[in-house]
């Protein structure tokens, strides 16, 4: 099981992924194992999977190529499009013809910032700014409508910067792993790219940089207790206004 979050960002791009690997015989795990999906690649490429464990790091060495030898396509989704011909060429070749794997990828495209999902197939989808995030992954059936509610109360169905987006999408993962235990594990990672001037740099969270989001997000949470706590008590001066139904 596993959950990658995407962001599309103002000033960058943010992709995070939890850190548990299934090892599985057909339709039976066998065991699960601490292990990397998400990779920052040559050329500003950031790359997370979802998937079959296999077939994850097949589409990373096609993203990754591609990342380094596609010369001079017309366009964003051209680049992407290139990528999923690529990889669905390379599975049909060993007899795959409908590989259960999808992939975000980030990267820069005349010094913007792209963010592509591969959805079933691996069809490829930019984000844009009216859909700038994604979860792929089992765990989206517990990380999206939490990253809905998220981007509402934080975003106002805005934009996010690299910074805000980081905190969110660690938040998304952190919440993804305390609700569906066992099959997404620590460690939380976190990579992107952020602008610097005209240009995008790659960067990559370290362990101690993700904790320190960690304990923002139980500050966050300690807030909405305090909301909660002067909300109960309906005598005290401070208490909200909360109007009651009709």
């Amino acid at each position: 099981m596993t959950i990658v979050v995407g962001f599309l960002c103002r000033d960058g791009l943010v992709i995070a992924a939890d850190s548990m690997l299934t090892l599985s015989a057909g339709a039976f795990d066998l065991a699960q194992r601490t292990g990397k999906k998400l990779y920052a690649l040559p050329a500003s490429h950031v790359f997370a999977y979802a998937g079959a464990q296999g077939l994850g790091e097949r589409l990373r060495a096609v993203v990754e190529g591609q990342a380094t030898g596609d010369a001079n396509p017309a366009n964003a989704l051209v680049h992407t499009l290139n990528m999923s011909a690529s990889a669905l060429s390379g599975f049909r070749s060993t007899l795959v013809e409908r590989p259960q794997v999808n992939g975000v990828v980030g990267f820069p495209f005349g010094a913007e910032p792209q963010v592509c999902v591969f959805e079933q197939d691996l069809q490829p989808r930019l984000l844009n700014e009216h859909s700038f995030y994604v979860t792929i992954g089992n765990g989206s059936v517990s990380a999206e409508p939490f990253l809905k509610f998220l981007a509402d109360a934080f975003l106002n169905n805005a934009m996010p910067t690299v910074q805000e987006a980081v905190f969110l999408a660690c938040w998304v993962v952190q919440y993804t792993i305390d609700t569906r235990p066992g099959g997404v594990g620590h460690p939380i990672r976190i990579a992107g790219l952020r602008r610097n001037g005209a240009a995008l740099d790659q960067f990559e969270l370290l362990d101690a940089d993700v904790e320190e989001h960690r304990q923002a997000i139980t500050e966050m949470t300690g807030h909405i207790r305090d909301w909660r706590a002067r909300f109960a008590d309906a005598d005290g001066d401070d208490a909200p206004a909360v109007p009651l139904p009709e």
